[in-house]
């Protein structure tokens, strides 16, 4: 590296040249942003039922629900590969080649992450708070608007903004499921950093680097105003 080939052209190759960056751009935040937002659904409901029931089910759904997270990405996305490569049955849709099959494989592959923080969450509360409000009348979905969701807000919170900043820089599930328009940032930077465009993909690598910070200044910003404990990295 020298002052000679010193210069932003790689940047603006990947910025303003290639199309794929971009998608790849658009992709990742999409997949991260709806993983994020319906895991957290998922995560509100199943760790409720996970920690007001003790049998060997609940303990079997738990463990259910790590086994994806615990095992490498390129055999979920080979599990999907197999499962979704056929038409599903009924409805005669195909999921393969779709970014909805990458999607389905965010889901199962970062459950545990968004779970994790809710379920502790659940355990430290006082069963009583809920006990007092079903003897006042409310019902279940009331209760947990008004009793269950602002008590587990910052851990849920936390959970949210973790399974993005995962989820927006994944390659091993999305290396074997992504097809043309489907491409993910980490699957560019790979391809063109196996392509030998090591140059490309430094510069792309730079910018998700610079994304992922400006996000977490944005949060940083907006964390007096969050609940405690919401911004994971703040005590």
């Amino acid at each position: 590296m020298t002052f000679e080939t010193l210069s932003f052209h790689a940047f603006e190759e990947v910025l303003l040249r290639q199309v794929v960056t971009r998608t790849a751009f658009a992709n990742s935040v999409f997949l991260a942003a709806v993983t994020a937002g319906g895991l957290l659904c998922l995560s509100v409901l199943a760790g409720y039922v996970l920690t007001r029931r003790r049998d060997a089910a609940a303990r079997l759904v738990a463990s259910l629900i790590e086994i994806p997270y615990a095992l490498p990405g390129i055999i979920i996305a080979v599990a999907f590969i197999l499962v979704f490569a056929a038409p599903l049955p009924v409805i005669n849709v195909t999921l393969y080649g779709t970014i909805w099959i990458i999607l389905l494989a965010y889901f199962a592959s970062f459950f545990a992450v968004s779970l994790k923080p809710v379920v502790s969450a659940y355990r430290q509360l006082d069963p009583g708070l809920e006990e007092a409000a079903r003897l006042a009348g409310a019902s279940f979905l009331r209760r947990l608007i008004d009793v269950l969701l602002p008590l587990v807000a910052p851990a849920a919170g936390a959970s949210v903004i973790l399974v993005f900043l995962i989820a927006c820089n994944e390659l091993t599930v999305s290396a074997l499921l992504w097809s043309a328009g489907t491409q993910t940032l980490g699957v560019v930077i790979y391809n063109l950093d196996d392509s030998g465009s090591s140059d490309l993909a430094s510069a792309l690598s730079v910018l998700v680097v610079v994304m992922v910070v400006v996000m977490m200044l944005l949060l940083e910003l907006m964390a007096k105003y969050l609940p405690r404990g919401v911004v994971p990295w703040r005590s």
